[in-house]
């Protein structure tokens, strides 16, 4: 039952007035969000291959945001390129996910993406998501040859130089029996 329009009205303005103090006296926390696709991650490689995906992660707050991406586990297995960036409102940005897993098996574990905001309020309050991730390694079939590659793709600029030092080296000794030849 509706009660007199006095009565009535001085309700509302009251609860109105109230809730008006509440919210401009009070300091308030936002959190801050983001978007982040895909929403899980499997990836598949043979040992001693590294595996890849992509993350795209987009700003959808109204300011200026830092992001940093970091896995739960395995961390010097999964590597970010870049592993923390700064977007303004409405960018994105892509970020190459590597694993880089020596051994066979079946690794799981979560890929934080924590945003907080590069505002200058003394208080506020970060976001993040956890996407689930999952990198199954197989055993390559020929292990040993496929060892011995990655070692030399792992190795390439030592061998370059090695091959340089090598090459300098016989060229050297070729000149050396020439000269010792025409001595004789």
């Amino acid at each position: 039952m509706i009660k007199s329009p006095p009565t009535f009205l001085k309700v509302f303005f009251l609860l109105l007035f109230s809730n008006f103090y509440f919210l401009l006296s009070h300091p308030t926390a936002f959190a801050v969000g983001l978007q982040v696709n895909p929403s899980e991650i499997n990836l598949k490689s043979y040992s001693g291959q590294p595996a890849e995906a992509e993350i795209l992660v987009k700003n959808p707050n109204l300011s200026k945001v830092i992001f940093e991406i970091y896995p739960d586990d395995f961390e010097s297995q999964i590597i970010f390129e870049p592993s923390s960036f700064i977007l303004e409102s409405g960018e994105s940005h892509s970020v190459l996910v590597q694993s880089k897993f020596r051994e066979a098996g079946i690794f799981k574990t979560n890929i934080s993406v924590v945003v907080k905001p590069l505002s200058e309020n003394s208080f506020n309050a970060a976001g993040g998501i956890k996407i689930p991730t999952s990198i199954e390694i197989q055993k390559a079939d020929n292990q040993e040859l496929g060892s011995i590659f990655s070692w030399f793709g792992q190795h390439e600029k030592e061998l370059v130089g090695l091959l340089a030092f090598v090459i300098i080296l016989y060229f050297i000794f070729r000149g050396f029996r020439s000269l010792f030849r025409r001595s004789k």
